[in-house]
């Protein structure tokens, strides 16, 4: 049985996605975003902040969800990981995490403007099941 490596993250783009279309029968298209993972870090004297960053990679359809997509959203991405390891010019040792996107959500926050326009709805009424001798079996 082969493994695989599956993963799922939320996080906010770090720019405008990179989106390369083809010219002949726009075959081929691809989207390249970097994505941050914000997360908090229990510590003695509370929490620190930490961001974990990321390379997506899509294709097709997903690219195209992917590339209507902007900088800061926040954007749902689920796929396959892979990790690679590298040195700089100066030595260090770097790695890169990469996700090969199958599913792309952009989550989108209605303005301000639009929630102040709004009528206040009534509350939904309740559902009560049927009490003792109710029950109709």
């Amino acid at each position: 049985m082969k493994g695989f490596s599956s993963i799922t993250i939320c996080g906010r783009l770090g720019a405008d996605p990179q989106r390369k279309e083809p010219q002949e029968h726009n075959r081929g298209q691809w989207t390249k975003a970097r994505i941050v993972v914000n997360r908090a870090i229990p510590t003695a004297d509370g929490f620190r902040e930490e961001a974990t960053w990321f390379s997506v990679i899509a294709f097709g359809y997903t690219a195209e969800a992917l590339a209507k997509a902007k900088k800061g959203e926040l954007v749902l991405v689920s796929g396959e990981f892979y990790s690679s390891e590298w040195q700089t010019r100066e030595g260090e040792k770097r790695t890169t995490l990469e996700i090969k996107a199958n599913k792309v959500g952009v989550i989108r926050n209605k303005p301000e403007d639009a929630r102040q326009g709004e009528s206040r709805q009534e509350p939904r009424q309740e559902y009560r099941a049927p009490i003792g001798d109710d029950i109709p079996f």
